[in-house]
């Protein structure tokens, strides 16, 4: 067997045979010795390991001897050592090796890797310098060592020093596009600068070459995930179910990026299919609750919720997501509840950011219970724990003047203004708050003056649009809808508001032709769909389509109470009292303060002949503060019911 091995190894010290003192023959004896050496190394895998190590190592000494002046022969022995972890032997023949001949790269090379080595297990603290220093060197002497850029790159990085580490890394990727690993850690780097862009080409390409990266994987669907990009999202984790990198994090990673993406029958089935292999996968069990919650298949989440609190009682995962089922269905009692006990938690249950997130939302519901104090509480706590998040401040300001203590709310709106100076939405807000203080013109020029500077802004438009109709001036809305309209003609909530505005102009043609165009590009549109089926309803005219109308938007939000209120007053048009009765007691639950309601209930007693319920459900509406409400009417229809008692 001929060493070729040798032969390439030892080229550089036979080249330069002329500059030294040793003869031909010691050059000649020495390259035999090599050889014999480097075929005993090949063969310490394959059993007899010690005893061909040693005659490697009897081999290569002798080599060395016979040619003092050779480099590479003392690099081929320190390699040995290093290899058989014998580091500090290693260590002191590539120091020679070095003296011997400092132009060789491969010495400094090998110094570098004994010391980064050495690093990793723990020894020294100027290992890191040492090891840098040496590949800085290798890579000098020699640009196409890529092991040792991808070495130095690393510890580069451990060091803060990104820029210079970045540098290597993109000669390695330019060089060799299947180094993946050399991607990912240059991907890490465009991170840090904030290129995702770059990281996630870098990231793709890497996973590309080889799909079996579990963290390369982990962090391109974090990106992903925070990009909102569910379908790519879909598509790689999918790639990797397949490529059968089908451990349960992947898997969970797959169902929920199926949930993300709308596809929630996939989602479902993915879910069930890891819960058959572990049945008590809390994970698995929180992904299907959560997906049967958006297919709004309630019942089946509230199990899965319940059978992981059962076991894990303080798992916020599931304790936020009972708290939004319950807010889903409008049962803001149980949602208060449960938000209560994860705002109890004690620091570090979760992260601080959340505990003034679930502080608002438990002032929500309380808002939604008409307990404004309690609501304004939670608010300002949120406010607190946030360091005055301007969306806690708005949320403050809201619930006060819901509560009716408007010279409060000036104040807090004031005091926001000087913090947040550019928020729009506070803005918005001060023009409401002129309006609730009966600075009725004051409220309609400042939110003019909104929509005037940004006519596309969409938040402003609604806004002179509920100013206008606060002060019931109809036709002056719709003018200005009209004119925005011809600005953004497809602005689906512009078009909304028209259509409400000509319904309340009495229209009805006009309003019904904008409701259904909005539902004929938007079939989902729920809203739209309770709208045009209530109006229809209300003018006693076609009641079955009016129905379908209805029926629709309840499939689409089942617990919606202004949604329940319109099917039960269909019914009521129609002559199916119990109907009726049965829809408006479900939509009195989700719709404690809304007046509307309550005359409606009180129709539908005085119908029946119950005059005191009807009576009392009417007095109920009039405490109602509710701008949609007939006042007089209401009035007048307890007088006639007190006269027929």
């Amino acid at each position: 067997m001929r060493c070729f091995f040798a032969a390439l190894v030892l080229s550089t010290s036979l080249g330069t045979a002329a500059q030294t003192t040793v003869s031909t023959k010691a050059q000649a004896d020495a390259y035999f010795y090599y050889c014999i050496g480097r075929l005993h190394e090949m063969q310490i895998g394959s059993g007899n390991a010690m005893e061909n190590f040693q005659k490697a190592v009897d081999n290569y000494s002798k080599a060395a001897k016979m040619d003092p002046d050779s480099a590479d022969l003392r690099v081929a022995l320190a390699t040995l050592y290093a290899r058989t972890r014998q580091v500090e032997k290693a260590q002191e023949i590539v120091k020679q090796a070095i003296q011997i001949d400092p132009s060789v790269s491969g010495a400094h090379s090998l110094l570098g890797r004994i010391y980064f080595g050495m690093l990793r297990n723990g020894s020294g603290s100027d290992l890191a310098d040492k090891a840098t220093a040496a590949f800085q060197e290798a890579v000098r002497l020699d640009p196409m060592d890529l092991d040792s850029r991808s070495s130095l790159a690393r510890l580069l990085m451990g060091r803060g020093e990104n820029g210079e580490a970045a540098t290597h890394l993109e000669v390695i990727v330019k060089m060799t596009p299947n180094s993946y690993h050399d991607m990912f850690l240059l991907a890490q780097i465009e991170l840090q600068d904030g290129d995702r862009v770059r990281a996630m080409e870098l990231l793709k390409q890497s996973i590309h070459v080889e799909p079996n990266q579990p963290q390369v994987l982990e962090t391109l669907v974090e990106i992903l995930r925070e990009e909102g990009k569910f379908g790519e999202l879909v598509q790689l984790l999918s790639q990797a179910v397949e490529n059968e990198m089908d451990s349960v994090y992947i898997r969970l990673q797959y169902a929920e990026a199926l949930a993300n993406n709308g596809m929630l029958d996939d989602a479902k089935t993915e879910f069930q299919t890891i819960l058959k292999e572990r049945k008590d996968s809390i994970s698995a069990l929180l992904g299907l609750a959560m997906v049967e919650r958006q297919r709004m298949e309630f019942e089946e989440a509230e199990r899965l919720l319940d059978q992981i609190l059962t076991s894990k009682p303080q798992n916020v995962g599931a304790r936020y997501t009972l708290a939004s089922l319950y807010e889903d269905r409008r049962e803001y009692a149980s949602a208060a509840q449960v938000w209560k006990f994860l705002v109890g938690l004690p620091e570090g249950a979760y992260p601080p950011a959340r505990r003034a997130e679930f502080t608002a939302r438990l002032g929500f519901a309380y808002q939604e219970l008409a307990d404004f104090d309690k609501a304004v509480n939670s608010f300002r706590h949120a406010r607190e724990l946030s360091d005055g998040n301007v969306r806690f401040e708005i949320l403050l300001v809201q619930a006060l003047i819901a509560g009716g203590k408007l010279d409060k709310a000036a104040a807090e709106l004031k005091t926001a203004y000087l913090k947040h100076p550019d928020s729009q939405r506070l803005q918005v807000l001060e023009s409401r708050l002129l309006g609730a203080l009966g600075q009725s013109e004051e409220s309609i020029t400042r939110a003019l003056s909104l929509a005037a500077a940004e006519p596309q802004n969409g938040m402003f438009s609604a806004t002179v649009v509920d100013a206008y109709q606060s002060q019931g001036r109809f036709a002056e809305a719709e003018h200005f809808l009209r004119g925005r309209l011809e600005v953004v003609p497809d602005d689906t909530g512009l078009r909304f508001q028209l259509g409400a505005i000509l319904e309340r102009q009495k229209k009805f043609s006009e309003a019904e032709a904008i409701f259904k165009d909005i539902v004929a590009r938007q079939p989902g549109n729920a809203a739209a769909l309770n709208y045009l089926g209530y109006m229809l309803a209300d003018q006693s005219v076609r009641f079955e389509e009016s129905l379908v109308y209805i029926q629709r938007a309840l499939e689409l939000d089942p617990y919606n109470g202004a949604y329940l209120d319109s099917l039960g007053w269909v019914y009521f048009k129609m002559g199916k009292l119990e109907l009726a009765e049965e829809n408006l007691l479900r939509a009195i639950e989700r719709l404690r303060i809304t007046g509307v309601v309550y005359d409606h209930l009180g129709d539908l007693y005085f119908e029946k002949g119950e005059y005191a319920d009807a009576i009392r459900f009417w007095q109920k509406a009039l405490e109602q503060d509710d701008e949609d409400l007939d006042r007089e009417r209401v009035a007048r229809k307890i007088e006639h019911a007190t006269e027929r008692r």
